[in-house]
């Protein structure tokens, strides 16, 4: 069975010196994973939400890493029912779940809003998104 694993490493320099705060590794069996590298076209408008890159393959989204490169995007999750939760992403921020049971239909799963309609990559308000997606 595919598997995907994650390594998250926080450290702190406040202080004297610099140390670890918090590390975690953790392997997640999918039978379904994909690599995420899609653009995002903007003017979406306030409310209105599609599928996020990768995440339509899977009834259940397991684990899940998005970073949008160049401006703000909104993620929707949505564990078993519509709207469940609004997460604001400001440019090059980190989206990270582990072991979750995101299961509220392959289209709604994880949605994606992009209200920008200027800068991004393509000037028009496109934003780059990155990551995984790994889901059963």
């Amino acid at each position: 069975m595919p598997y995907l694993t994650i390594d998250v490493s926080i450290k702190s320099d406040a202080g004297a010196e610099p140390f670890e705060i918090f590390r975690k590794t953790r392997r997640v069996f999918v039978t379904q994973s994909q690599v995420i590298n899609d653009q995002k076209v903007g003017s979406d408008g306030a409310g209105i939400y599609s599928t996020a890159p990768g995440c339509g393959q899977s009834a259940t989204i397991n684990l899940l890493a998005l970073t949008p490169l160049e401006e703000p995007i909104n993620f929707k999750l949505n564990s078993v029912g519509a709207s469940d939760g609004v997460v604001a992403l400001k440019a090059g921020g980190l989206l990270l779940l582990i072991d979750a049971s995101i299961a509220s239909g392959k289209t709604t799963n994880a949605q994606i809003n992009n209200v920008n309609t200027t800068g991004g990559s393509d000037g028009a308000g496109g934003v780059t998104v990155i990551g995984t997606v790994g889901g059963t």
